[in-house]
């Protein structure tokens, strides 16, 4: 999407026929894809927990959100490739950070529950239904937001 910004081809889109929604929803749902693709795959070959495939399935989708939200992220925030990989470099860091939570036993470890991946984490560590449904709304508002802020900067 950034070699598309850079070349105005979202500009062409919104008088395209077909919404700006419509083609963010497409993009999304494909980055959404393969990011749950290569979850399940890495939970399916590495195997690190006891997980059934129907676990698997369910934390691989938990963690496409991240995909969505990142995507997000870095189309609204980036104006060129350099700066999309820039934030691509800092956004991993604060998705691999609240990994931490399995290294430390301490109270210290809530601090990073600011962080939508930090009740997915949580939720692949004590699976529950309730950190489960914490990630899902963590991940939709920060989705929300994402597209808010995209779409005010599209117009």
């Amino acid at each position: 999407m950034l070699d598309e910004k850079d070349e105005n081809v979202l500009t062409v889109i919104r008088v395209m026929p077909f919404s700006m929604f419509l083609f963010l929803t497409y993009r999304l749902l494909l980055a959404s894809f393969w990011a749950f693709y290569f979850a399940f795959l890495g939970l399916l070959v590495l195997d690190i927990q006891n997980y059934s495939l129907l676990e698997k399935i369910a934390y691989s989708l938990l963690c496409s959100q991240t995909a969505v939200a990142a995507l997000l992220f870095v189309v609204t925030f980036a104006t060129n490739k350099i700066e999309g990989i820039t934030l691509i470099k800092g956004i991993n860091f604060f998705v691999v950070l609240p990994a931490l939570v399995f290294f430390i036993d301490s109270s210290w470890k809530h601090i990073f529950s600011v962080f939508p991946f930090y009740w997915t984490y949580k939720a692949m560590q004590e699976p529950n239904f309730l950190w489960i449904l914490i990630s899902i709304v963590s991940h939709l508002i920060v989705f929300l937001i994402g597209y808010y802020v995209f779409s005010k900067k599209m117009e």
